[in-house]
């Protein structure tokens, strides 16, 4: 099958969210967009036709009351602020197919077309609401939903409000949902935030029904309701239906796109799960329209162990680091690209320190990557005339390049470049290449030419996330300039090569950086809301006990598969285990060690948990047992175990 032939055969479409317009872009929106660009570009390499969709979300209450602030019009306002979402991701050099905004035209008459198909189809239907308001997030609340809010922020405006709006039938389809769910397992990844979609279908009291409207005399900046110009759409509901509107397949737009081929993969981050796990497969049911495939909730990247906000003062823009790692013009963009697909494990929270951007910009850049091509290059330009020597030993190298064509090959494929590169340093070095090239030159030369095809190797592996860097290599190394257009990494003997500059230059941190290191990062703030403390009852035995009473506690060893911080708790941590049951099927534990242990220290850790005591809900995640830790003078230790005792052990 041609190139061609087979790109009319595969195709990929990706989504991101669409950013609010009156934020600020910062390194979220920054990863998740480079999450589906990566992709992208992994795509074509694969030989697949793509679309890449991203844009930002303008209409709503925060906009209107912005833009009257400002003296301007709403469309004005979001003109505006829009910009800055386009000018960072042309920096960022994400090749999306369209930045899509709802105020576009289409969108506009798409989002009215469903509407009007959901009322015409007796899914909608008007009510006179009487209850609570969360102003700041402009959604209605259950009063369990407003004690929550308030106990994370205090400050939280809540207000009761009596008027009538148009409701969706939501409740009706989370039977539907709940076994679509049940029977597509890759639907939601990871595996524990599909779990909290399903807690949250299947909560106390069930799902209510959705509000999809505003009435003009509190809000007029939005979508006017079709059968009713008195409202307008509920910008949640206006915002989910983009990703139809953005649907292209060959000729075919919008919803008769989405119907031939609805989005491979979804990108979201985990703040925003439920209204795109449950509201918008809803909605789109309730259309008749198919789901996408896959929906992907990456964790946040955090500073000081908090999630980046502005009220916090501790968000990170992406053009200070860009500038710090050496400018636009200076691979300051490429470290930047490489730094946070490198830096987070899909899924998982990740949290910037300056160890960590020291072992990634520098340790694996500059150290292993671009040190080995420096002193091969060097080499070769001081003994073989600055031409590159043949493989004379005739050693078989590997021609498959096994590329992530999944979002969860992700971080096993930059894995395997890396060891990649660390091999041939290991390699360079153990046959002590710098003498063997004057004692045995067609040895030395034979060892030069492998490691320069394992760096052509990486090339094709890491284009995908560094293009400009590694296209400036693959010319180094007389190769095509972009790997799709030959997709191999044949290095020739007798070549030229000769290298100007390193590829990738160490980082001097404390120039750059000065006083403020790379928290600049965060200066950090106050957290003002303190978690309540969890009280969890605990057994006093009056006396000594028997090895029956002993037998009825299931201790087990489990290991840390991932580990987060918990929004608005300041000592508990959520932990994936696998305890036997493997990685699919990981336990949720909730443990109160924020306080002692980092996330990132404890991956990896083989601990004991009490495997059978009875489910408890702390701060509305559900704990499936408990670890055991020892505790002295306030310091806390957990019990682990050391050598190859496998996840599932009984212990006693």
């Amino acid at each position: 099958m041609s190139n061609d032939e087979n790109k009319v055969a595969k195709f990929f479409y990706v989504t991101t969210p669409i950013y609010y317009v009156n934020d600020e872009p910062h390194i979220g929106h920054a990863y998740t967009t480079l999450l589906a660009d990566v992709l992208t570009r992994y795509h074509t390499l694969l030989g697949y036709s793509t679309r890449f969709l991203t844009g930002t979300d303008e209409h709503g209450l925060k906009v209107e009351t912005s833009a009257k602030k400002r003296g301007i019009s709403p469309q004005a306002h979001v003109d505006e602020m829009n910009e800055r979402f386009k000018a960072l991701w042309n920096v960022l050099q994400f090749e999306y197919d369209r930045f899509i905004r709802t105020t576009d035209d289409d969108h506009v008459a798409v989002v009215k077309q469903m509407l009007q198909q959901l009322w015409d189809s007796g899914q909608i239907y008007a009510k006179e609401y009487d209850g609570l308001y969360y102003v700041s997030d402009e959604i209605f609340v259950t009063e369990l939903q407003a004690e929550k809010i308030r106990a994370e922020k205090p400050e939280a405006e809540i207000i009761a409000i009596q008027e009538k709006n148009y409701f969706f039938k939501m409740s009706e389809h989370v039977d539907w949902l709940k076994k679509h769910i049940e029977d597509n397992p890759t639907f939601i990844q990871p595996d524990f935030r599909r779990n909290e979609v399903l807690g949250f279908l299947n909560q106390k009291g069930g799902v209510n029904d959705l509000c999809i409207s505003r009435p003009k005399s509190r809000l007029t900046w939005g979508i006017e309701l079709p059968f009713d110009s008195d409202y307008v759409c509920y910008v949640w509901v206006d915002a989910l239906l983009n990703y139809v509107t953005g649907a292209k397949i060959g000729d075919k737009v919008g919803v008769e796109a989405w119907k031939e081929h609805p989005a491979d993969l979804h990108l979201i981050g985990k703040d925003i799960l439920t209204t795109h796990c449950v509201y918008w497969p809803t909605l789109l049911h309730g259309m008749g329209l198919p789901l996408p495939k896959q929906i992907f909730a990456h964790g946040w990247w955090l500073l000081g162990g908090e999630k980046m906000s502005k009220s916090l003062g501790n968000v990170i823009k992406p053009l200070d680091l860009i500038e710090k790692f050496g400018g636009i013009e200076n691979g300051g963009v490429d470290r930047f690209r490489y730094l946070l697909m490198r830096g987070m494990i899909l899924g998982q929270d990740a949290t910037l320190t300056e160890e960590r951007i020291k072992a990634i910009v520098n340790g694996e850049l500059a150290n292993d990557f671009g040190n080995l091509l420096s002193r091969v290059v060097k080499l070769i330009e001081q003994n073989f005339v600055k031409r590159i020597p043949e493989n004379s030993q005739m050693e078989q190298i590997s021609s498959v390049i096994e590329l992530p064509e999944t979002i969860s090959a992700i971080n096993s494929n930059l894995d395997t470049t890396l060891d990649l590169i660390r091999d041939a340093n290991q390699r360079f070095d153990t046959n002590k290449t710098w003498s063997l090239v004057k004692t045995n030159p067609s040895q030395g030369g034979s060892i030069l030419f492998q490691c320069l095809t394992d760096i052509a190797n990486a090339s094709i592996r890491l284009f995908p996330i560094m293009p400009d860097k590694m296209m400036e290599l693959r010319s180094l190394l007389g190769l095509s300039k972009k790997p799709e257009d030959e997709y191999d990494y044949t290095i020739n003997g007798g070549g030229a090569v000769e290298i100007s500059r390193p590829l990738f230059m160490r980082l001097d941190f404390d120039k750059l950086f000065g006083s403020e290191k790379v928290d600049i990062v965060a200066q950090k703030a106050t957290v003002k809301s303190e978690t309540k403390k969890v009280e969890q009852p605990v057994a006093e035995p009056d006396g000594l006990i028997t090895i029956d009473d002993v037998k009825k506690v299931e201790l087990r060893i489990a290991k840390v598969l991932r580990a987060e911080k918990i929004e608005g708790a300041t000592k508990l941590l959520l932990l994936q285990l696998d305890d036997g049951n493997g990685v699919e099927k990981p336990r949720q534990i909730v443990a109160g060690i924020a306080e002692h242990y980092s996330p990132d220290e404890l991956l990896g850790k083989l601990i004991v948990i009490v495997a059978n005591l009875k489910p408890a809900k702390l701060k509305g995640n559900l704990s499936y047992g408990m670890l055991l830790a020892a505790k002295s003078e306030g310091k806390l230790a957990l019990v682990t175990v050391s050598g190859d005792i496998a996840p599932g052990a009984s212990v006693g």
